[in-house]
């Protein structure tokens, strides 16, 4: 999708964030990694209360603004279905869908990427490693004996 018309990206605007999404969403049904219609309105749902907590910030926060710090106030504004925090496994799922929104939307108007969502999902090495199978972190990088063992 190409965008030729479109708000400026440095104010919050609705429109901005219903287009990002449209054309994350289009971009990811084309190459087949989102089939059913029942994800892409789980991905709506969450993405329209990540906008809804956009705009009733004072100010409210634009995609071209976005910092850390936002991501981990959205964060922990979110509760669970019994009004506890959110899981570290749903947190990862909400960081990576904004990653993944917002980095396809800097590329489509050429701006630089932001890392703001992979930032926060760094910092927090329970929401980091939400899915690993083991309990304890991964390496960042291997040293040079263990990449010879590779």
């Amino acid at each position: 999708m190409i965008y030729t018309d479109h708000p400026d990206p440095c104010a919050f605007s609705f429109a901005t964030h219903a287009a990002a999404f449209a054309g994350w969403l289009q971009a990811r049904q084309s190459s087949g990694l989102i089939r059913r219609a029942s994800s892409a309105q789980l991905y709506q749902v969450m993405w329209e209360s990540f906008t809804g907590w956009c705009a009733r910030q004072q100010p409210p926060v634009a995609l071209a603004s976005l910092q850390q710090a936002h991501l981990l106030a959205f964060q922990g504004s979110r509760t669970g279905v019994k009004g506890d925090a959110l899981s570290a496994r749903h947190a990862l799922r909400l960081l990576r869908l904004i990653k993944e929104v917002v980095q396809h939307w800097n590329a489509a108007i050429d701006q630089p990427l932001s890392s703001a969502a992979q930032d926060a999902i760094e910092l927090q090495p329970v929401v980091r490693y939400a899915e690993s199978s083991q309990a304890s972190g991964l390496p960042d990088a291997l040293d040079a004996g263990q990449a010879r063992q590779l």
